[in-house]
């Protein structure tokens, strides 16, 4: 076979499963060889039978090696949610194993992010109501409209979500659509609910002990949020981390407090690890904000080149303004360049808004600060502006 780069690619995987071939096949059409892992598995079975399987990059390696006649230069992980958790935790566990990780929306600290995404559904519980799809979705609209505005710039996405302190009671007694019937208003309960949802545990004893308890069991089997990143460091990997800000799976706060566990022990971090995030695109994509279009080209840079990704160049098939339901084509008519984590992407103020020459980076910090908890666990803590703007899939919302 023709047209190899010298290249290997580690693919990654999603939900619960440690990696597709499918996924595989466009890459190795760039010229990549390619090579996933069922992490000594498969689907149909709980054992495990062979754990060679995971032995995924010497593995890939040797039959490269073997196949093409010459060894492989440089070694990358491209991976989203549990292929962005596999990344990580390569970077942590297996540090000099990849030249280059992807580690995309990346779903680590599952013994805090599974219970937390359960927090919806325990107030729903516990206050004894579930609103309506048709509540729930002129909440969201509601909250897009009051904080659409908050980063200065009105184009149907909240780019602020921190700064978002809209209520669901504003909207007690207005009139909705609702199926099966001609119209029909929006409770009080409903608003009661959807701000505790909103909110998130504001005291220790409503949901902590699932987050210790998880921790006491788990950490051991499924624990990798570990901040320490000082062998990648040293061994020359670089690593790049993107993801929506309305991601409805995996949220957003704990990979950015992770980040910022990280560059605490660790003021460099920046040279060799940086986080992008984009506002208006749900898990792994969806959503009419912009999503990167180069970001494996834009890694082989930083680890070849050292030409580091100050910028993350991203577009849309949505232009400003769009409905999330509006009919696109494939192609991008909107280009917005993704800044590096703390800083954010902020209209400029003059020119084409769907122009990326029309943003600048500024440090905004303030735009993605956590609302205060009474402890450690900011990541199941989810205010308006983190569920709207741009992603209309229903689920945790």
């Amino acid at each position: 076979m023709q047209g190899w780069n010298g290249r290997f690619q580690g693919i990654g995987g999603g939900g619960y499963a440690a990696g597709t071939l499918s996924d595989a096949a466009p890459q190795t059409a760039l010229g990549y060889s390619t090579g996933a892992t069922d992490a000594g598995h498969d689907t149909s079975s709980d054992a495990v039978e062979d754990a060679s399987p995971w032995a995924l990059l010497s593995e890939g390696n040797a039959v490269s090696r073997d196949f093409y006649g010459k060894r492989v230069e440089f070694s990358y992980w491209n991976g989203c949610s549990t292929g962005g958790r596999e990344g990580l935790a390569i970077a942590q566990y297996y540090p000099s194993d990849y030249d280059g990780i992807i580690a995309n929306a990346p779903a680590i600290q599952w013994n805090d992010f599974t219970p937390a995404q359960q927090w919806p559904y325990t107030v729903q519980n516990n206050e004894g109501y579930a609103p309506s799809p048709s509540e729930f979705q002129a909440a969201v609209t509601a909250a897009v409209e009051a904080c659409d505005g908050l980063d200065g710039f009105l184009d149907g996405i909240i780019s602020a979500p921190a700064l978002c302190d809209f209520t669901a009671q504003h909207l007690v007694g207005s009139s909705l659509s609702c199926s099966g019937t001609s119209s029909c208003t929006f409770s009080q309960q409903a608003a009661d609910v959807i701000d505790k949802i909103w909110q998130g545990p504001r005291t220790p004893e409503e949901f902590t002990d699932f987050f210790l308890q998880g921790h006491l069991q788990y950490d051991s089997v499924i624990g990798d949020g570990s901040p320490n990143l000082r062998p990648f460091k040293e061994h020359g990997g670089k690593m790049i981390t993107w993801q929506g800000l309305a991601d409805q799976l995996i949220m957003p706060q704990g990979t950015q407090l992770y980040y910022d566990r990280i560059r605490s022990l660790d003021n460099s971090v920046h040279d060799f690890y940086r986080q992008f995030y984009s506002s208006g695109v749900g898990h792994c994509g969806g959503g009419i904000g912009v999503t990167p279009t180069h970001q494996l080209e834009q890694l082989r840079a930083w680890v070849e080149n050292g030409t580091a990704p100050d910028l993350l160049q991203a577009g849309s098939a949505y232009p400003v303004n769009a409905s999330s339901d509006l009919a696109v084509g494939s192609n991008n008519v909107r280009s917005q360049a993704l800044c590096p984590y703390p800083q954010v992407s902020k209209y400029s103020g003059t020119g084409d808004p769907s122009s990326s020459r029309s943003y600048v980076c500024t440090n905004a910090q303030e735009w993605y600060d956590f609302h205060e908890t009474g402890f450690d666990s900011d990541i199941c803590v989810r205010g308006p502006g983190w569920y709207g703007g741009g992603y209309d899939g229903s689920t945790a919302r």
